[in-house]
């Protein structure tokens, strides 16, 4: 019972510092950069309705196609396959470059602010550390904190609305499959959510080896002339 208390002690505390960081990436790192951040939401939205335009043009697309002796319809339904293409480009295009000056921005940020805390560390702390540890730090790190941001202010503003959309039109156009698809849909889910589990595995995993080959690297370079 008392292993149980404090495993789940621990699980409460790690959500607290995981809750915590996020706020303040999202207070501090995300909040300074609210309108490149607002201009890629907008974008976003337009992509989410392109997208299911797109999905529900499918069905006039194949009327079109099969009905020959009407060219009036074909032509329209193309304009309207061409428009919504091109404003889902152009829409892609702004939330790519607004979320990258955002991105930039908040690497450069997080990095100065990794560096000046290194700064105030003292010796012992650099004897005890290695430079390829804080290396992979102060790169990795401040990635990491763009990486969540741009998760999250996708996964609101894009994947959410898109997959509002696409189930709207899944059940305008087909009811049955589409109430076949929402009871298998969580079963594919539960898998998908290991499998994510498994490559965050992987990932950490992945930068401790490049940290790793970066020290052996530095060693190398830095001993060779004792060795030759």
């Amino acid at each position: 019972m008392k292993f149980l208390r404090r495993a789940i002690a621990a699980l409460f505390a790690a959500d607290d510092n995981r809750s915590g960081m996020l706020r303040r990436l999202l207070t501090e790192q995300a909040a300074a950069q609210r309108k490149w951040y607002a201009l890629a939401a907008v974008a976003m939205v337009v992509v989410a309705a392109t997208t299911a335009a797109t999905a529900l043009l499918m069905e006039f697309i194949v009327d079109a196609m099969t009905a020959t002796d009407n060219r009036s319809i074909a032509l329209l339904v193309a304009g309207a396959v061409a428009a919504t293409f091109t404003i889902k480009g152009c829409a892609n295009y702004v939330q790519s470059v607004a979320m990258s000056r955002a991105g930039n921005r908040i690497i450069a940020n997080q990095q100065e602010e990794l560096y000046r805390k290194l700064l105030r560390n003292g010796v012992s702390f650099f004897n005890q550390q290695e430079s390829s540890n804080l290396l992979m730090r102060l790169t990795s790190g401040a990635a990491a904190a763009q990486q969540v941001i741009e998760l999250i202010v996708a996964s609101i503003s894009r994947d959410a609305l898109m997959l509002i959309g696409l189930l709207a039109v899944m059940i305008y156009q087909a009811p049955f499959l589409s109430i076949f698809a929402l009871v298998v849909g969580p079963v594919a889910i539960l898998g998908i959510r290991r499998l994510l589990g498994q490559i965050r595995e992987i990932m950490r995993s992945e930068q401790a080896s490049a940290a790793e080959i970066m020290k052996v690297v530095q060693e190398t370079s830095k001993g060779i002339h004792v060795v030759k």
